[in-house]
């Protein structure tokens, strides 16, 4: 593997730090983001709570750089190299952790250097990559010992015979309280690391989330990965993850606490493991682990073929599928307005098909203009989107006009998802009219001036 590289990503609020591993010599290889997990810890999974470093998240990048992945991991807004992006704890809520993580996603997105990105998201993290893998086309998602209860149900199960009796009370009263969106001013110092007014607002967001709902959502391919001697989050979150969603593979390391080693279940075991680098991480989870993302992560070759005047139907009703629901949600769709505005500029020399593994999943057209190339059309079906195709097509476009040296223009509905897509891959907002969006992509030779 190549030496660690700092990598940062710039935020409204300030910059968010991270490391980047490269595995040895590959051209362009697929990409993970590595979401750590609650409260303080940082990139490495480590945590000024517990004595001494365990370095889990950093023995997992290294693991995934042997095994051909490159990998981001980075500390949370408000922690270690990232502390002066948050400049009040009371300000921070589980959305803005969110926006991070889709912030890190656009960018190695635009990095010509990997192919797809997926999701390691671990502990918390688990959550926080699930809810960023709802809003962007990640190719697969790894829940590493995440919850499937709502954060207040796991914590307390966690306090549970840990406290007096008084002060579980006490913590019930606050928990419920803050379950209801209100804050508790009254938190005995005892309570103070738990309930603390300035992280309260933080607590109230992340609450109101619950995972498995969420993870049942996800449409990329899923894994759970949990090991049998975890003591913070229990077997059964896993098992109730893979209820959510059956069609997610679900794998219990045997003997793997919540720091990714083999250790019993003592808890003088147990805690001295959270500040030892020198356990390794257990061999069983990264085996799983890398059979998962390399079967995701294979890369099918997206083609493009040439279009003849006979395959116009079969274009129009890929349009006219694609195009649907975007459609449907400003009032706008009328199948037969579809086929005439697109029957009346098809022109097949300038119109391709997608082809994936030999299907045709969609198509494309690029028009020649005075100054540039017009993106006049490109849709995917949607059975087919998720899968980085559209990406992979516009990469196809990409070197076709810098090589010709010509900016790339583009339209869209202003409601769409195709926005954020454009605006990914690099695409400049130009112009916003009632119900279209414009863009433009720089000429390699302007970009690069």
């Amino acid at each position: 593997m190549t030496p660690e590289q700092p990598i940062v990503l710039g935020t409204r609020s300030g910059q968010i730090h991270g490391t980047l591993l490269l595995p040895s010599g590959a051209a362009r290889v697929p990409a993970v983001l590595i979401v750590s997990g609650s409260g303080p810890t940082d990139r490495d999974g480590n945590s000024p709570v517990f004595q001494g470093k365990n370095d889990s998240l950093r023995l997992l990048a290294r693991a995934l750089a042997t095994a051909g992945f490159a990998s981001v991991r980075f500390d949370k807004r408000g922690v270690a190299g990232s502390a002066t992006a948050l400049v009040r704890e009371a300000d921070l809520r589980v959305d803005d952790l969110v926006d991070d993580a889709v912030g890190w996603l656009d960018l190695l997105a635009t990095d010509p250097r990997f192919r797809g990105v997926s999701i390691v998201g671990h502990s918390e993290g688990s959550l926080i990559g699930m809810l960023a893998a709802q809003r962007w086309p990640v190719r697969a998602f790894v829940s590493v010992a995440g919850a499937a209860a709502g954060a207040a149900s796991v914590l307390r199960r966690q306090l549970d015979g840990k406290l007096s009796p008084e002060l579980a009370q006490i913590s019930e009263t606050v928990l419920s309280a803050l379950e209801r969106g209100r804050p508790v001013s009254d938190v005995p110092p005892e309570l103070a690391s738990l309930y603390r007014p300035g992280v309260q607002p933080y607590l109230i967001s992340w609450f109101k989330h619950n995972p498995a709902d969420v993870f049942s959502r996800l449409s990329m391919p899923c894994t759970i990965l949990q090991g049998d001697t975890d003591i913070q989050i229990s077997v059964s979150e896993a098992r109730a993850l893979a209820v959510a969603k059956p069609d997610a593979s679900l794998r219990i390391i045997e003997g793997m606490n919540h720091v990714l080693k083999l250790v019993p279940q003592g808890q003088a075991q147990q805690m001295a493991s959270c500040g030892d680098p020198s356990l390794p991480l257990a061999p069983e989870f990264i085996a799983q682990l890398v059979a998962f993302l390399r079967g995701a992560s294979a890369e099918t070759p997206v083609t493009l073929a040439p279009v003849a005047q006979d395959d116009l139907d079969a274009l129009v009703a890929i349009r006219i599928e694609a195009m649907r629901d975007s459609l449907e949600r400003i009032g706008r769709f009328d199948p037969v307005r579809a086929r005439e505005r697109f029957a009346s500029g098809f022109s097949p020399a300038h119109t391709r098909h997608v082809v994936v593994g030999g299907e045709r999943v969609g198509f494309i057209v690029v028009k020649p203009g005075a100054d540039a190339l017009l993106l006049d059309h490109l849709y995917v079906r949607p059975g087919s989107q998720g899968r980085g195709i559209g990406a992979a097509v516009l990469a196809l476009v990409f070197a076709e006009a810098d090589a010709r040296s010509l900016p790339l223009r583009v339209g869209a509905l202003r409601d769409s998802a195709s926005n954020r897509f454009y605006r990914r891959l690099g695409f400049l907002l130009v112009e916003q009219g009632e119900f279209d969006t414009y863009y433009l992509r720089p000429a390699a030779a302007a970009s690069g001036s």
